[in-house]
């Protein structure tokens, strides 16, 4: 999967400005909807809020189940809010399912879904490979706010996240830690989007966020967009490359 590099091996692309302007690499546009708050099916423990769903740090309906619990409602219902609590690690130790290139631990995004991480860690905890979590298109459309995506680790694209011809906003969110590696297909150690098509599809928006030393054994240790949009405001992005 090659596309324009990101804080790749061969470093930003895109006239060499600074990552602190606004960077677009790739064409296309994707529309934001509004998320509805319906969340039918929730475990006990999960408080419903005018915000929609609050998963707990532990207990009942609380931690990584919780919040996978959350994810599957949400896409049930058509979307909705997600509160994470303050300073909480939700610790995934096993995959839970197969996306379109390789193992997520969380449930693949296919509506709208926010997720306000109030300063919370999403982090794989497991021998088991697998990255964090994938948006897939049309519908999937994800925003992270004030969270840290870390651990990730899978041979196929997007160590951390992969968002597949979908639209992934980041608000204030650190990308750290992750790798891809290891297969023909390893690229984006922290993100990988855009489409295995010639597109345009796929929309990636960073605002107020890092992408950092996350890793990869092909292209782009930090952001890969193949064929897709990518939109960087007051953002940065840096590498570890692993040959």
């Amino acid at each position: 999967m090659r596309g324009r590099w990101i804080g790749g091996p061969q470093g930003l692309r895109q006239g060499d400005r600074g990552l602190d302007e606004c960077q677009k690499v790739g064409t296309g546009s994707g529309g934001r909807d509004g998320a509805l708050l319906a969340f039918a099916g929730l475990p006990a423990g999960i408080a419903l809020a005018a915000a929609g769903a609050s998963v707990p740090c532990s207990g009942p309906g609380g931690g990584a189940a919780g919040l996978i619990a959350a994810v599957n409602a949400a896409n049930s219902g058509g979307g909705g809010t997600i509160g994470l609590a303050a300073g909480c690690t939700y610790r995934l130790t096993k995959a839970g399912n197969s996306g379109a290139l390789g193992p997520n631990g969380l449930p693949v995004i296919t509506s709208a879904i926010t997720i306000k991480g109030n300063g919370a860690t999403i982090a794989r905890r497991s021998s088991q490979p697998f990255r964090i979590l994938e948006v897939d298109g049309p519908g999937g459309n994800l925003t992270l706010q004030n969270l840290t995506i870390t651990g990730g680790d899978t041979p196929g694209p997007g160590g951390g996240m992969f968002n597949f011809a979908g639209r992934l906003v980041l608000d204030a969110t650190v990308v750290t830690g992750n790798a891809s590696e290891g297969n023909e297909m390893s690229s984006g150690g922290g993100i990988a989007s855009g489409t295995l098509q010639n597109g345009p599809a796929g929309t990636l928006v960073l605002n107020a966020s890092q992408v950092t030393r996350n890793s990869t054994s092909g292209a782009a240790g930090g952001i890969l967009n193949h064929a897709g949009t990518a939109v960087l405001n007051s953002s940065q992005v840096t590498f570890k490359h692993r040959g």
